[in-house]
């Protein structure tokens, strides 16, 4: 005789539930899935659809980054670019090209007086090691 320790069935049920339980849940199962897939479906695919969809942005974006990205966006999207040469947006992509090669042009002019040359002025850390 079985010892409850060892595994005697007290009003337990072992194995599989009753056919029309296991029907029950399999079909809960499969109503879920089907849920989740189109939630899915819904949010991904309409994003997709209007990503695809999308005219390429009137808007210049505010940093050159914006800007690189956006064109890569559209280029993934088989979008036309709107920075292409000739175009109203390529002026202001143009624009911050410039600004950022002069600020760069006046930093190295600016190290240049405070470090005492041009060839210290080309070491970062030499800028900020400078003798006050």
């Amino acid at each position: 005789m079985k010892n409850r320790i060892q595994g005697a069935s007290h009003g337990i049920r072992r194995g599989r539930a009753p056919p029309r339980k296991r029907r029950e849940a399999e079909r809960h199962r499969r109503r879920d899935a089907g849920l989740r897939g189109e939630i899915r479906a819904a949010r991904f695919g309409r994003r997709r659809a209007l990503r695809r969809r999308a005219a390429p942005c009137d808007d210049a974006p505010l940093t050159l980054y914006g800007a690189y990205r956006q064109g890569f966006a559209d280029y993934l999207a088989g979008r036309p670019n709107p920075y292409r040469i000739g175009s109203r947006l390529a002026g202001i992509w143009h624009e911050g090209h410039a600004e950022a090669a002069s600020n760069d042009a006046l930093d190295f002019a600016v190290r240049v007086r405070f470090c005492w040359g041009a060839r210290a002025a080309a070491n970062p850390i030499a800028f900020f090691r400078r003798r006050r």
